[in-house]
Protein backbone atom coordinates (compact mmCIF):
# COMPACT_ATOMS: atom_id res chain seq x y z
CA UNK A 1 0.00 0.00 0.00
CA UNK A 2 1.40 2.97 -1.14
CA UNK A 3 0.58 5.83 1.41
CA UNK A 4 0.39 9.48 -0.45
CA UNK A 5 0.76 13.17 1.20
CA UNK A 6 -2.85 12.97 1.79
CA UNK A 7 -2.75 10.17 3.94
CA UNK A 8 0.10 10.92 5.86
CA UNK A 9 -1.75 14.04 6.52
CA UNK A 10 -4.63 12.62 7.80
CA UNK A 11 -2.98 9.56 10.24
CA UNK A 12 -0.95 12.65 12.05
CA UNK A 13 -4.06 14.28 12.79
CA UNK A 14 -5.77 11.12 13.90
CA UNK A 15 -2.78 10.39 16.04
CA UNK A 16 -2.88 13.62 17.09
CA UNK A 17 -6.14 13.68 18.07
CA UNK A 18 -5.90 10.19 19.89
CA UNK A 19 -2.88 11.03 21.67
CA UNK A 20 -4.89 14.10 22.85
CA UNK A 21 -8.14 11.82 23.84
CA UNK A 22 -5.84 9.26 26.28
CA UNK A 23 -4.15 13.07 27.98
CA UNK A 24 -6.90 14.18 28.51
CA UNK A 25 -8.58 11.26 29.91
CA UNK A 26 -5.91 9.82 31.68
CA UNK A 27 -3.14 12.16 32.32
CA UNK A 28 -5.53 14.65 33.27
CA UNK A 29 -7.47 13.14 35.58
CA UNK A 30 -10.80 14.50 33.77
CA UNK A 31 -12.03 10.70 33.53
CA UNK A 32 -13.15 10.29 37.11
CA UNK A 33 -15.00 13.79 37.08
CA UNK A 34 -19.05 12.93 36.86
CA UNK A 35 -22.20 15.09 37.19
CA UNK A 36 -21.18 16.53 41.02
CA UNK A 37 -17.75 17.62 40.35
CA UNK A 38 -19.61 19.38 37.18
CA UNK A 39 -21.91 20.91 39.33
CA UNK A 40 -19.42 21.81 41.84
CA UNK A 41 -17.58 23.63 39.61
CA UNK A 42 -20.39 25.63 38.27
CA UNK A 43 -21.57 26.92 41.57
CA UNK A 44 -19.39 28.82 43.66
CA UNK A 45 -19.22 27.48 47.20
CA UNK A 46 -19.31 30.06 50.47
CA UNK A 47 -15.95 29.34 50.44
CA UNK A 48 -14.97 30.57 46.85
CA UNK A 49 -17.85 33.18 46.82
CA UNK A 50 -16.31 34.97 49.48
CA UNK A 51 -18.14 33.99 52.60
CA UNK A 52 -16.47 34.05 55.86
CA UNK A 53 -16.96 31.69 58.77
CA UNK A 54 -18.96 31.99 61.32
CA UNK A 55 -18.61 32.10 65.24
CA UNK A 56 -17.41 28.75 65.63
CA UNK A 57 -15.49 28.82 62.96
CA UNK A 58 -17.86 26.82 60.50
CA UNK A 59 -17.69 28.00 56.99
CA UNK A 60 -21.67 27.76 55.47
CA UNK A 61 -22.49 24.40 53.58
CA UNK A 62 -22.29 24.02 50.02
CA UNK A 63 -25.40 25.20 48.40
CA UNK A 64 -27.06 22.65 46.16
CA UNK A 65 -27.19 23.26 42.31
CA UNK A 66 -30.04 25.07 40.95
CA UNK A 67 -32.03 22.28 38.49
CA UNK A 68 -34.19 23.52 35.47
CA UNK A 69 -36.86 22.87 36.97
CA UNK A 70 -36.78 25.11 40.04
CA UNK A 71 -35.49 27.56 37.44
CA UNK A 72 -39.10 27.02 35.29
CA UNK A 73 -40.78 26.84 38.46
CA UNK A 74 -39.02 30.74 39.63
CA UNK A 75 -40.04 31.66 35.93
CA UNK A 76 -43.65 30.67 36.28
CA UNK A 77 -44.32 32.17 39.73
CA UNK A 78 -42.53 35.09 38.64
CA UNK A 79 -45.12 35.15 35.64
CA UNK A 80 -48.23 33.87 38.10
CA UNK A 81 -48.37 31.02 35.64
CA UNK A 82 -49.76 27.50 37.13
CA UNK A 83 -47.94 24.51 35.59
CA UNK A 84 -51.45 22.62 37.39
CA UNK A 85 -53.49 23.90 34.68
CA UNK A 86 -51.98 23.55 31.70
CA UNK A 87 -54.87 20.90 29.89
CA UNK A 88 -52.22 19.57 26.94
CA UNK A 89 -48.83 19.79 26.97
CA UNK A 90 -48.75 18.92 23.14
CA UNK A 91 -52.10 21.58 22.51
CA UNK A 92 -49.93 24.90 22.12
CA UNK A 93 -52.16 28.08 23.66
CA UNK A 94 -54.01 30.57 21.89
CA UNK A 95 -51.89 33.27 22.16
CA UNK A 96 -49.31 31.98 20.47
CA UNK A 97 -51.35 32.04 16.88
CA UNK A 98 -52.43 36.06 17.25
CA UNK A 99 -55.43 37.54 16.91
CA UNK A 100 -57.24 36.65 13.67
CA UNK A 101 -57.13 38.45 10.64
CA UNK A 102 -59.66 40.31 9.57
CA UNK A 103 -61.94 39.00 6.54
CA UNK A 104 -65.39 39.60 5.78
CA UNK A 105 -67.87 37.19 6.88
CA UNK A 106 -68.83 34.32 4.20
CA UNK A 107 -72.35 35.55 5.15
CA UNK A 108 -71.41 39.21 3.97
CA UNK A 109 -69.74 37.99 1.09
CA UNK A 110 -72.87 35.75 0.09
CA UNK A 111 -71.51 32.62 0.54
CA UNK A 112 -72.98 29.87 1.67
CA UNK A 113 -72.03 26.81 3.78
CA UNK A 114 -72.38 24.60 0.80
CA UNK A 115 -69.92 26.60 -0.93
CA UNK A 116 -67.86 27.13 2.46
CA UNK A 117 -67.79 22.96 2.21
CA UNK A 118 -66.91 23.09 -1.86
CA UNK A 119 -64.16 25.24 -1.08
CA UNK A 120 -62.26 24.25 1.95
CA UNK A 121 -60.88 20.37 2.32
CA UNK A 122 -59.84 19.49 6.28
CA UNK A 123 -56.60 16.88 6.11
CA UNK A 124 -56.09 16.70 9.93
CA UNK A 125 -57.40 17.06 12.96
CA UNK A 126 -55.57 17.17 16.98
CA UNK A 127 -58.05 16.70 19.35
CA UNK A 128 -57.56 18.59 22.70
CA UNK A 129 -58.43 17.79 26.19
CA UNK A 130 -61.56 19.69 27.59
CA UNK A 131 -62.93 20.03 24.19
CA UNK A 132 -60.35 22.37 22.52
CA UNK A 133 -58.62 20.62 19.78
CA UNK A 134 -57.17 22.27 16.14
CA UNK A 135 -57.79 21.31 12.49
CA UNK A 136 -55.54 21.62 9.64
CA UNK A 137 -57.90 23.03 6.70
CA UNK A 138 -56.17 23.98 3.72
CA UNK A 139 -52.66 23.49 4.95
CA UNK A 140 -53.65 26.37 7.38
CA UNK A 141 -53.25 25.30 11.27
CA UNK A 142 -56.69 26.37 12.97
CA UNK A 143 -57.44 26.44 16.69
CA UNK A 144 -61.21 26.13 18.13
CA UNK A 145 -62.44 29.91 18.51
CA UNK A 146 -60.46 31.01 15.64
CA UNK A 147 -61.74 31.27 11.76
CA UNK A 148 -61.83 30.94 8.33
CA UNK A 149 -63.73 32.60 5.59
CA UNK A 150 -65.67 34.04 8.20
CA UNK A 151 -66.94 30.57 9.75
CA UNK A 152 -65.55 30.14 13.12
CA UNK A 153 -64.08 26.84 14.35
CA UNK A 154 -66.56 25.44 16.81
CA UNK A 155 -65.28 22.12 17.97
CA UNK A 156 -63.64 18.95 16.77
CA UNK A 157 -63.79 15.20 16.97
CA UNK A 158 -61.47 12.69 15.86
CA UNK A 159 -62.63 12.82 12.21
CA UNK A 160 -64.08 15.77 11.46
CA UNK A 161 -64.67 19.60 12.26
CA UNK A 162 -67.48 22.00 12.95
CA UNK A 163 -67.37 25.64 11.50
CA UNK A 164 -70.29 27.93 12.58
CA UNK A 165 -71.06 31.20 11.13
CA UNK A 166 -73.95 33.56 11.45
CA UNK A 167 -76.33 30.39 12.74
CA UNK A 168 -75.36 28.29 9.67
CA UNK A 169 -73.29 25.19 10.82
CA UNK A 170 -71.05 23.25 8.64
CA UNK A 171 -69.02 20.01 8.91
CA UNK A 172 -65.28 19.31 7.63
CA UNK A 173 -64.73 15.56 7.01
CA UNK A 174 -62.01 14.25 6.39
CA UNK A 175 -61.19 12.33 3.43
CA UNK A 176 -62.02 8.37 3.81
CA UNK A 177 -58.85 5.62 3.90
CA UNK A 178 -58.38 4.57 0.65
CA UNK A 179 -55.60 2.35 1.54
CA UNK A 180 -56.19 -1.14 3.40
CA UNK A 181 -53.67 -1.36 6.51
Amino acid sequence: MVLTKRNKILAVLIGAAVAAFVVDRFVLGYASAGPEQACAAAIPSAETAGGAPDEAGLRAPPQSPITLADRLAGVAGARGLDGMKVPDAFCPPRSWFGPDPVRPSAAAKGDSGRDFLGSHRLTATIVGAGGGGMAIIDGQCVVVGKTVDGFRLVSVTRRQAVLEADGAQVTLRLPQDTGGD
